[in-house]
């Protein structure tokens, strides 16, 4: 049940700060286009670009809505923050309202320029609903199915063949996608968060090493997914193939590793049930 529930969860790439800002900029310049093609064959579009009662609107109702779209994002931002990622569900129900809001504040200033009658207005709020749906909706489809493809070339590109030898790599980005290290999984031991970075700890030359990334553990968690790589604690992501010992102390479980010198990672029970499956090949 709870690999089903992580399933519905928003690729963890369309909440990155950068993605959030690239969809909201290419967002607001695809609608903004849109209403200028669609303004000749609409009865009720009053957006105008000259000096004139309209243009004082206009410019009303565009800093309102980029007001309303950037408020939204930092709140979908902050709650997937807390929240440790966003169900589909939640978004998409979140960027609905966001059209919703824009429709009816499009259709509530249309009541400032003309006589409605409410059977009128319902008519003119169904056509907001419309024209937002299609101004807003498309460029949201289109940054998404783009920030997916790229994330999903990039954990691609983690696994690299040499000659007729496979080895696994894995690859580790910053927060603006900059590849900073790459490793080895028979190298890897764990990750561990600390503040705003991650620690990747990892075997060099017979000896522990660890290298300081600045990025989100719950991305390389997503990016780890069908790797051996598991989550065990909001603070770790361990490498199960490296586990020497899972043991149960006082409730809890505990990993220790097949080398000397590396802590005992413990395993919360959020995720305990995910690692004694791993380990019992269930």
């Amino acid at each position: 049940m709870k690999n089903k529930r992580k399933s519905t969860k928003v690729p963890a790439c369309l909440l990155k700060t950068n993605n959030l800002v690239v969809s909201l900029v290419f967002s607001v310049l695809f609608a903004l286009v849109f209403l200028v093609v669609y303004s000749p064959f609409s009865e009720t579009y009053w957006l105008s670009n000259v000096f004139t009662r309209n243009f004082a609107f206009t410019l009303l109702f565009v800093s309102v809505s980029i007001i309303i779209l950037v408020g939204s994002r930092v709140g979908m931002f902050f709650l997937s923050k807390r929240r440790r990622g966003m169900r589909w569900a939640d978004y998409v129900l979140w960027l609905l309202g966001e059209i919703f809001l824009i429709a009816l504040y499009y259709s509530l200033l249309s009541l400032k320029m003309d006589e409605y009658d409410l059977l009128s207005y319902l008519r003119l709020l169904g056509r907001s609903i419309i024209v937002a749906l299609l101004a807003l909706g498309i460029p949201y489809v289109m940054s998404a199915l783009w920030f997916i493809l790229v994330d999903t070339r990039r954990i691609a590109g983690a696994t690299l063949s040499n000659g007729n030898v496979s080895r696994n790599i894995i690859n580790f980005f910053d927060n603006n996608g900059n590849l900073k290290l790459s490793v080895s999984l028979d190298s890897l031991y764990y990750i561990k968060a600390e503040d705003n970075n991650v620690i990747v700890y990892f075997s060099k030359n017979g000896s522990i090493s660890n290298f300081s990334i600045r990025c989100k553990l719950q991305n390389i968690e997503y990016e780890m997914k069908n790797t051996p790589v598991k989550r065990c604690h909001r603070a770790y992501i361990v490498n199960t193939l490296k586990v020497k010992v899972l043991r149960s102390e006082a409730d809890n479980f505990y990993i220790d590793f097949d080398i000397d010198g590396l802590e005992s990672i413990p395993v919360s029970r959020t995720y305990s049930n995910n690692i004694v499956r791993e380990f019992s090949g269930v």
